[in-house]
Parts: structure tokens; sequence; C-alpha cells
């Protein structure tokens, strides 16, 4: 069986199947990394201009109060790992850690490179893990002036774990996808590959010496013009047979084979 047309043609349709469900797993993956990581982005930048537009007052006036009031509203959104407000000279005024105000922000991180967005910076780790927005805080005026920034940490976490779920499912679909491929596969090799066994199966018969072989198949293709070709051939034989046997009802058998 292992040798046969029937099981070598289905491990290859199956193992081609395979192929495009696996790359069609992986193309839908990585859509989905992106989108996700893109509306993750985006959530945190809303956030992160939010947290700008109110705190423009308080930094300048140096309302404590309210800056940590802001930092805390911003770090109860979903995903937000750290909220920073840090002032034009990098110093933080404000954070979500308490232990970072007064200090100097700089991005720790083995970061790649800095992408630019409209009117935000986007930092990541090496690892893709963490995301830092950066978003200015802007006096509006003729001039806008730049009083400082708001640093949002994004976690990629949850992400990672719709992923993850995402992946779990598309598993199970895959799995259950290949089982079906593969019977249609063996189905689609069988309705292929059957005219095939049928010609053997003849072709040994008559090597037999049973010349009164008929494969009944209709079809158009190549296939079909073989199949007609051995019936026509397996015609002939009896022919053949027919005469010689009735020429040695009177000759001898050697004259009425010549």
């Amino acid at each position: 069986f292992v040798a046969s047309l029937r099981f070598k043609f289905t491990v290859l349709m199956a193992l081609v199947i395979g192929f495009f469900i696996l790359g069609g797993i992986f193309l839908t993956e990585q859509n989905m990394r992106r989108s996700l990581v893109r509306e993750s982005v985006e959530k945190g930048v809303g956030v992160a201009r939010g947290v700008a537009f109110n705190v423009e007052d308080p930094l300048l006036t140096g309302d404590d109060l309210t800056l940590f009031s802001a930092v805390k509203t911003a770090g109860r959104s979903q995903g937000v790992v750290y909220v920073l407000i840090v002032d034009d000279q990098s110093l933080v005024k404000a954070a979500s850690n308490f232990d970072m105000v007064g200090t100097y922000w700089h991005w720790a991180e083995d970061a790649a490179p800095v992408t630019r967005g409209e009117g935000y910076l986007l930092r990541r780790n090496a690892a893709g893990t963490l995301f830092d927005v950066e978003v200015p805080i802007l006096l509006v005026g003729d001039k806008p002036l730049q009083l400082g920034s708001i640093h949002l940490g994004l976690s990629q976490a949850q992400v990672n774990q719709a992923i993850v779920g995402m992946r779990q499912q598309l598993g199970l679909f895959s799995i259950i996808g290949m089982l079906f491929a593969n019977i249609v596969a063996y189905l689609l090799v069988s309705y292929f590959v059957r005219p095939v066994d049928a010609l053997v199966k003849g072709v040994k018969a008559i090597g037999e010496g049973k010349f009164d072989q008929q494969i009944r198949l209709q079809r158009k293709d190549e296939l079909g013009v073989l199949t007609s070709a051995f019936n026509d051939m397996a015609s002939k034989l009896r022919e053949k047979e027919f005469i010689e046997k009735t020429f040695e009802r009177y000759v001898s058998k050697p004259l009425a084979r010549e």
C-alpha cells in the first residue's frame, strides 16, 4: 500500500495542503499581532494626549496634587505599566511609581530604533514586550512651547495572550482542516488512480491469457484515451485468439498460429 500511487499522491497533496494551512496561520498571526499592537499604541497615545492636555497649567504652577491625580487616573487604563510626567529637563515631576519622582528619566531598556508618529514618539525594548509612548506637553500659543512630556509604558502581555489564544484556536481548526483535507485528497487521488488500477489488473489478466477484458470508463482525458486503447488491444487479441482456435480445427496448431 505504501508503494502505491494512491498513497504517494495522498501524502503529497496532504503536505501541500498542510504547507498552505501553516502559511495561512503564520500570516494570520502576523496580521493579528500588527493589528493588536497598533490598537494598543493608538490607545496609549490617546491616554497620554489626554494627560498632556490636562497637566499643562499644573506643570507650570507646580500643582503636584493635580499632576499625581492625572498620573493615577491614566495608570488605571488597561495595559498601562507606568505613567510619568517629565519636565523639559527630563526631571520626573510625577509618576505612578513614587520612587521615580525627582529622578531624571532615561530609556534604560535595550531599545529598538525610535518610531516617530504623528505627535508622539514610540520606543520598544528588544524583546518587543514593552512600549514607551512619549507625547509632548505643549503650551499653546503663537509659537507652541514644549513644557515637558508624558511617558506611558504599555505592556504587550495582553497582546501576547491574545495571540496565544488565537494560535490555539487556529491550531485546533488546522487539525480538523488537515483531517478533512486528507480525506478529500484521498478521495480525489482515488478518482484519478482508480482507472490506473483497473488498467494494471487488465494487463495482468491479458498476460495470463484472459483476453475477455473490458474496462468501462467514460472519460475524455488521457486516462480515457489509454483505456480506449487498452480495450481495442484486448478486442484484437480476442479476435486473434478466435481465429487461431477456428483454424486449429482444420489445420495443425503451429500452422494456425502462423
